[in-house]
């Protein structure tokens, strides 16, 4: 898995042998900045802090979510391969990770000694991807448990909350994202599983609480 920093062209991937690479793009093409040993196992993600591109995520199958400035320590808080990181895109500081072991947490970079925040969600979290206008909701795709949305407003206080669970897909869901539309009212969410079909949740922004409800497409 790798992730692009738009500010200054740079990829940060990793891979099977648990390594994690940081690459530059060239006039002459792509070229390696550093590579090292991340994890014991595979290394299932990686991503670029959207605020400053001196620092790096990466999760594995050995249970670890590393952050990576280059210097400091792993952390592990999650009992089971991290495999899902993203930084909020609307506040500092903020990164969201998910876990097999059906837990998403919510962490503050300059801390990361323990989370924020943590839900479990029953099923095993493979992707989160944060909502880009509002940025307090997180998109799951949670494989054997469908896909959900998290609030994080109360994050901080310790209590982010599902509000919509769509379940009805026939496999293990593996890819989620928010789809945004015109009207500013609304968002869309498009999930699919491993069975090839695809599900779409919408759900309402507004003050009251949202609705989700799926249908095939």
């Amino acid at each position: 898995m790798f992730s692009f920093f738009r500010a200054d062209p740079q990829i940060v991937c990793s891979d099977s042998t648990g390594h994690v690479t940081t690459c530059c793009l060239r006039p002459s093409g792509l070229q390696r900045l550093a590579r090292w040993p991340a994890h014991d196992y595979e290394a299932w993600i990686t991503a670029f802090n959207c605020f400053d591109k001196n620092m790096v995520y990466s999760g594995g199958d050995d249970c670890k979510l590393k952050g990576w400035d280059l210097r400091t320590d792993p952390v592990c808080q999650h009992s089971m391969g991290v495999c899902s990181l993203q930084t909020s895109p609307c506040v500092q500081n903020i990164l969201c990770s998910g876990s097999y072991d059906e837990n998403v947490m919510i962490w503050d970079t300059r801390q990361m000694r323990r989370p924020l925040s943590e839900i479990g969600i029953g099923g095993g979290v493979w992707r989160v991807k944060w909502e880009p206008k509002h940025g307090h909701r997180i998109l799951t795709a949670s494989m054997h448990n469908g896909a959900h949305i998290i609030d994080t407003k109360d994050a901080h206080e310790g209590h982010p909350s599902v509000i919509g669970h769509h379940s009805k897909h026939s496999s293990m869901v593996y890819g989620a994202d928010w789809c945004l539309l015109n009207n500013q009212s609304q968002s869309n969410t498009a999930s699919a599983d491993m069975s090839g079909e695809k599900r779409i949740i919408t759900t309402v922004l507004s003050t009251t609480m949202p609705y989700i409800s799926g249908k095939g497409r």
